[in-house]
């Protein structure tokens, strides 16, 4: 699945083989271009989200006025939408630029059992990584904590309320976000090599988030989800990891009351505890951490690659359109502060 290449093949040869250079000019070419494509399937996805929501919002109050200030069952129905439409519609549209289907990049490949429970587990210490991360920011810049704090929903009271959190927060990212960052963006930059793709799709991933607390935990999760897929070829244990990871934090807020200190200490130190027994079996079933990953065939050097897509003018708009919603929201918390 994996196996396609950018247009010209490479041949090794001198670094001032006027051959080489065309080639090195094709590949930076391409790879432009798919920089553009990324970018662009950022800005459709804040532009169709922002559509469909208004749209949702007037039928919705025309069809049962007052439901928009309803609670937890419209924010449910309006996330659930906006999530599959908009995700759906605008990655779809970034596979369609490239002119590939969409089942050619999403891996739905099979493999092991002990393989993916190792990945999956494994990937659990790369979000203790995030949350440690995400906290330490926090505490040193409370403005930070509090402009988080603006965006984030209200909290469930009942099981009812705990049932539609669970699908807004746990179930519809773990389907959407996974189809779009780990399916259609990994899979698009996968042909550049597998370290690259990960490294930079979870740029991505942490980007469209909008705020800095949760920057840097989605770029530590987007890294381990990755190596899920490019470990693995499937999109299953990637899309198991974030349900896990998100309803356990929906779990944990809604029970917190009942939780003891101990118990409290365990939950804190739990997805490590379970990283490190991935990782040992990963070493010690000899799956091997990095085994299957594909490196780079072409003939551009990986700081030439990044500089390459990370300069291209959409994916340059996109990042600092995102990263400036961050800092709004920073700069209204300060101001209500």
């Amino acid at each position: 699945m994996y196996n396609q290449r950018p247009p010209v093949p490479y041949y090794a040869q001198s670094p001032i083989d006027p051959v080489l250079q065309q080639q090195q000019r094709a590949y930076k070419k391409h790879l432009f271009g798919v920089g553009n494509r990324l970018g662009a399937g950022l800005l459709f996805l804040f532009v169709i989200g922002q559509v469909v929501v208004s749209v949702l919002e007037r039928v919705s109050e025309r069809v049962f006025p007052g439901i928009v200030n309803s609670g937890f069952f419209y924010a449910t129905v309006e996330y659930v939408v906006y999530a599959t439409v908009s995700m759906g519609l605008a990655f779809s549209l970034v596979a369609l630029m490239g002119r590939k289907s969409i089942f050619s990049l999403i891996p739905f490949e099979k493999c092991s059992l002990l393989l993916g429970f190792s990945c999956v587990m494994f990937a659990f210490a790369g979000i203790w990584v995030g949350n440690f991360v995400s906290a330490v920011i926090s505490s040193m810049l409370p403005q930070i904590e509090e402009s988080y704090q603006l965006v984030a929903g209200p909290q469930p009271n009942t099981y009812l309320q705990l049932a539609l959190d669970l699908l807004q927060t746990a179930a519809i990212p773990a389907l959407a976000e996974e189809f779009a960052f780990r399916g259609v963006v990994l899979g698009t930059l996968r042909p550049y090599g597998d370290k690259f793709a990960i490294i930079v799709s979870s740029a991505l991933f942490a980007v469209i988030h909008g705020n800095f607390v949760q920057i840097p935990f989605a770029f530590c999760t987007g890294v381990m989800l990755a190596y899920c897929v490019v470990r693995t070829n499937n999109l299953w244990p990637a899309i198991l990891v974030h349900f896990i990871n998100n309803a356990y934090s929906v779990l944990v807020t809604f029970f917190a009351d009942e939780i003891s200190t101990f118990a409290s200490f365990i939950l804190a130190y739990m997805w490590l505890i379970f990283g490190g027994i991935g990782l040992m079996l990963l070493l010690v079933t000899k799956q091997g951490v990095f085994r299957g990953f594909r490196p780079y065939a072409g003939c551009i050097t990986p700081a030439k690659r990044t500089c390459t897509i990370i300069f291209s003018p959409a994916f340059v708009v996109s990042c600092l359109f995102y990263l400036w919603v961050a800092v709004r929201l920073v700069l209204k918390a300060m101001v209500l502060s």
